[in-house]
């Protein structure tokens, strides 16, 4: 069965927020993520969440895609060690998956050398790229999703 990405989850981008000493949650920036996908483990809360940050917070099986830089890789996300988290703008966060779809498939696929190729020019280019929510749409137009990995309604 294939999909369209956009007919299976909502695609948002991280928010900027100015950092204070203390806080209430993790302002979660690309330099707080290890390359296997493991958040920093002494990280502290540092962001008061006030307004919409509320809004912002990432919920369990979201999935965070680092959107700029080198690393351009997926990672789900889990509340267990940091059960307060808002992602800057270095992220973009796919959330709100569709019951049939396994996060960790989703993922696993997107982390796929065929589709994290599609960064490769920009990578040539400079070591900082942002890439656009079009982008990630237009390459994830459609992707199989095999009978096995389809969880029952």
């Amino acid at each position: 069965m294939s999909k369209l990405l956009k007919t299976i989850a909502t695609i948002k981008t991280g928010v900027y927020c100015t950092l204070g000493a203390e806080g209430d949650a993790i302002y979660l920036q690309a330099a707080d993520l290890q390359p296997n996908g493991v958040i920093i483990p002494s990280l502290k809360p540092n962001l008061q969440i006030t307004g919409n940050l509320q809004n912002r917070l990432l919920d369990t099986n979201d999935i965070i895609f680092m959107a700029k830089g080198v690393n351009n890789l997926a990672y789900t996300y889990n509340k267990v060690q940091y059960p307060y988290l808002i992602p800057s703008t270095a992220f973009l966060i796919i959330s709100n998956l569709h019951h049939s779809v396994l996060p960790a498939y989703l993922t696993w696929y997107i982390n796929q050398p065929s589709v994290t190729a599609i960064n490769l020019p920009a990578m040539q280019i400079t070591h900082l790229q942002a890439v656009s929510i079009l982008m990630l749409l237009a390459h994830l137009i459609t992707f199989n999703i095999p009978n096995f990995i389809i969880m029952p309604a």
